[in-house]
């Protein structure tokens, strides 16, 4: 994971250009609901209500074809990208809002 907190840049004539930016890129794994998809952008809400938001590429494995509203699993690497995304058997979709579009990419 990076992670950077109260980074702040002002130029020497006292323009701020950021001021106290907290950022965190997750890694590791998430499950929870797929809130949104944009494009190879998706969008997991964790059970505690934690938005995650990583990219899909040609390499993401899947396994299922989750839509919006279904229950994921998915591993995130450190550069934000999904080594996997995997439907979890047995959830309902819940129609959440958003694209309803298959995974982007060949499988």
């Amino acid at each position: 994971m990076i992670r950077f907190e109260a980074v702040s840049k002002i130029y020497p004539d006292g323009t701020v250009a950021v001021d106290h930016l907290d950022l965190e890129a997750p890694s590791g794994q998430i499950t929870g609901q797929l809130d949104r998809i944009q494009g190879d952008i998706y969008t997991v809400k964790d059970p505690a209500g934690r938005e995650v938001t990583f990219r899909v590429d040609k390499d993401t494995k899947w396994e299922g074809s989750p839509k919006v509203g279904d229950q994921v699993e998915a591993s995130i690497a450190p550069d934000g990208s999904a080594d996997y995304v995997r439907k979890i058997s047995g959830a309902k979709n819940r129609g959440s809002s958003g694209s309803e579009s298959s995974p982007p990419f060949g499988r």
